[in-house]
């Protein structure tokens, strides 16, 4: 299983009871990459598959709770590569989130019933 393939797991695993922090995406990967090319790499790719697959929106938190960024999964990629390139690919706690869809439920439960 590709360094990718685990990423997604692990964040659709945590998404299923919370949120969870775009930091931690990030965290992950640079347990993993050898550099910063690799960390932005990875987490574009990561990124890429959660939003392909529909197993995770990226957004923020406002009025009632999360709020999914809105566009396409182009536009959000491209927003995602902005934002995180503003603060240098080191997001603080509480800016952005990842939640899991339905499809991302479903497919943590079945991780986690696995192991």
């Amino acid at each position: 299983m590709s360094s990718s393939d685990r990423i997604v797991r692990e964040m659709v695993v945590d998404g299923i009871d919370d949120w969870v922090p775009l930091r931690d995406l990030v965290f992950v990967v640079r347990q993993v990459a050898g550099d910063e090319r690799a960390v932005v790499d990875l987490v574009t790719e990561v990124a890429e598959t959660l939003l392909r697959d529909k197993l995770m929106a990226f957004g923020e938190l406002g009025d009632p709770g999360f709020v999914p960024w809105p566009g396409d999964d182009e536009a959000v990629l491209r927003r995602l590569i902005a934002e995180l390139d503003a603060v240098d690919w080191r997001p603080d706690t509480h800016s952005w989130w990842l939640a899991n869809t339905d499809r991302g439920d479903e497919m943590g439960r079945q991780i986690e019933q696995e192991e």
